[in-house]
């Protein structure tokens, strides 16, 4: 076999194998599903920041395999909505693609037509330059965590007196390392922050050494919890961060109708709140 058939070859296994990263998701566009009455939507979904030990109660599969969850019932009330008021016959299915959470957004943002990107992805003015956001479906809040064996903290301000020789957590770059750095700033000037890679890896850090206190999503603290782990929260610590909203590319024309149906009166409906009752909790509920 000549050197250029050996070039040829590896050639087109190379591309054989960065095919599936190159792909395109597409779905139906809306103004084609106006027209034909029919569209095929897909739903793109990430859980790498909520592994299967600690799911988020947003969207995952469960033990068949089967895409459960708030979101998952959202979206499904949603087709319903579109069917029924512009009577369009909707088909739909769920892409995970396995990778990193940047690589979840890419796969949304170069999608194009009837994709919706699921996951508890922050509305930011940066993001929405590059992409179209939902009306926030939830508030993202932080809370302040320690051991259970942690008396409760009275204030923030006397957080130094009160966790006094305690070692901060955090992951490195994201929104609880720049919460407890705005603390040791202000009030606990000597305090060491601990970086680690995960959120979940805070909470287990915490859970095991009463030495240590950390921030920790509201969502994940909550299963956290109902796993039985030694974990306290202190309220007077307890931060609104930011909004989740569904994703969309920025030339999709779904938007409009998405905006409609959440504003149409589910997120205060009756179905909304058993599905965050039934994936989350009822103090997910009242807080969020």
């Amino acid at each position: 076999m000549t050197s250029l058939s050996n070039f040829c070859i590896a050639l087109v296994t190379y591309f054989s194998l960065i095919t599936p990263s190159l792909s395109q998701q597409r779905g139906t566009p809306l103004e084609e599903a106006k027209k034909t009455k029919a569209a095929n939507l897909v739903y793109v979904y990430e859980s790498v920041t909520s592994t299967k030990e600690l799911q988020s109660g947003l969207i995952h599969q469960d033990e068949t395999g089967k895409e459960v969850g708030v979101l998952v019932d959202m979206v499904k009330a949603f087709e319903r909505y579109v069917t029924e008021k512009y009577e369009i016959r909707i088909t739909s299915r769920f892409v995970n693609p396995q990778n990193t959470f940047q690589g979840f957004l890419d796969e949304v943002k170069n999608g194009s037509g009837g994709i919706f990107g699921l996951s508890s992805v922050s509305i930011t003015d940066e993001r929405k330059e590059i992409m179209q956001f939902s009306p926030s479906y939830l508030n993202s809040i932080m809370v302040l965590i320690s051991s259970k064996n942690v008396a409760t903290l009275s204030d923030t301000e006397n957080i130094a007196n009160e966790f006094e020789n305690k070692s901060a957590v955090a992951v490195s770059s994201a929104f609880d390392h720049k919460i407890l750095s705005q603390i040791k700033k202000e009030n606990y000037p000597s305090l060491k922050i601990n970086l680690v890679n995960s959120p979940v890896e805070v909470l287990s850090q915490v859970a095991s050494n009463e030495q240590l206190f950390g921030y920790a999503d509201f969502l994940l603290y909550l299963k956290f919890v109902s796993k039985g782990n030694p974990i306290r929260r202190h309220p007077t610590g307890d931060l609104l961060s930011d909004k989740y909203g569904i994703i969309m590319p920025l030339s999709s024309d779904w938007g409009p109708v998405l905006t409609e149906f959440l504003n149409s009166g589910y997120l205060e409906s009756s179905e909304y709140r058993r599905s965050i009752i039934k994936y989350i909790g009822k103090e997910a509920l009242r807080m969020l």
